[in-house]
């Protein structure tokens, strides 16, 4: 008796470790396809064009100048964080 309820947990236990990889398996795959799907038509993602001259095209790297124009908020936030408030007094 012992042993037939220690196949059967032993068996339940195989099932359970089968479908659970086939299930990360699928599940994997289909987040992969999500994510290529998201990034396919994403301008920073693109691979190094070469036209008939030979010479690179990099689309992988903003210009100087969108790197600034990206930063500028950034900058403008952490100077406004940066000033103290008023000094409150105990009333």
């Amino acid at each position: 008796m012992f042993s037939l309820f220690t196949s059967h947990i032993a068996n339940f236990a195989h099932r359970a470790t089968v479908t659970a990889s086939v299930g990360l398996s699928v599940w994997g795959l289909w987040l992969t396809a999500a994510v290529w799907k998201s990034r396919r038509d994403e301008r920073a993602i693109q691979s190094v064009a070469i036209n008939a001259a030979g010479s690179h095209d990099e689309h992988l790297s903003p210009s100087t100048s969108a790197i600034a124009a990206a930063a500028a908020p950034t900058w403008a936030q952490e100077d406004s964080s940066k000033v103290s408030p008023p000094p409150r007094y105990p009333s």
